[in-house]
C-alpha cells in the first residue's frame, strides 16, 4: 500500500511540476509591455480608420460646397440676364411690389 501511495504522490508531484512549468512559460511570454503594445496598435488602427472616414466625409462636403457655389453663381448670372432683358425687351412688364402682410 505504501508503494501505491508513493506512486500516486509521484504522479501528482510530476503533474504539479508540469503545470507549474507551463504557467511560468505562459507568464514569461505574456509580458505586460507586449500586451500594452498590442492594445496601442489596435487603438492606432481604430484611429486611422476613423481619420480615413473623416477625410472622406470632408472631401464629400467640399464637393457639395463647390457644387452649391456653382449653382448659386449660375442662378445669379440668370437673374442678372433676366434683369438686363427686362429693361431692353418690350415684351416684359415690371410688376408692382406688394407690401408684405403685417407692414
Amino acid at each position: 500500500m505504501t508503494r501505491a501511495r508513493h506512486r500516486a504522490c509521484t504522479r501528482t508531484w510530476q503533474e504539479f511540476e508540469r503545470l507549474l512549468a507551463d504557467r511560468r512559460e505562459v507568464e514569461e511570454t505574456a509580458d505586460p509591455r507586449d500586451t500594452q503594445i498590442e492594445r496601442l496598435k489596435a487603438g492606432q488602427a481604430t484611429l486611422m480608420r476613423r481619420l480615413s472616414e473623416r477625410d472622406a466625409e470632408v472631401a464629400e462636403l467640399k464637393a457639395f460646397r463647390q457644387q452649391a457655389a456653382s449653382r448659386i453663381a449660375a442662378q445669379h448670372a440668370e437673374i442678372e440676364r433676366l434683369r438686363r432683358e427686362s429693361t431692353t425687351s418690350p415684351n416684359v412688364r415690371r410688376l408692382s411690389v406688394r407690401p408684405a402682410e403685417g407692414d
